[in-house]
């Protein structure tokens, strides 16, 4: 876990020093890698802040890929939580993305996920 919490470290400066910059698909990749390092700690509640913030500096970007990415995570944040509603709509959202910039794979993953969603 000490590695893991190095991450987080180094991920904030990332995110401090993007943002700065202004450079927003940095700060994008930075709060996204942030946030599934906070998820990996189980620290949920940190871990969709960050992907709600990926979530909007893709969304501004008119990032379709990584907003199909982020969606999912947000979607696997809240399960992981056990709050299957919001992930469900989190995936769902993810999958109408991920078939529209035709991601196969992404798809299917998406699908994987929210049949565990259901099955739970």
């Amino acid at each position: 876990a000490d590695d893991r919490a190095q991450v987080i470290i180094v991920g904030r400066e990332a995110v401090r020093f993007a943002a700065q910059a202004h450079d927003s698909a940095t700060w994008a990749s930075a709060a996204q890698r942030l946030g599934l390092a906070h998820w990996s700690l189980s620290h949920y509640d940190s871990a969709l802040t960050h992907l709600r913030v990926t979530h909007e500096i893709r969304r501004q970007l008119r990032d379709t890929v990584g907003i199909g990415s982020v969606l999912n995570s947000i979607g696997a944040t809240h399960y992981q939580w056990g709050n299957y509603e919001p992930a469900l709509e989190a995936f769902v959202q993810a999958l109408a993305v991920r078939r529209e910039t035709g991601d196969e794979r992404g798809v299917a993953i998406t699908l994987a996920n929210i049949g565990k969603t259901y099955q739970d």
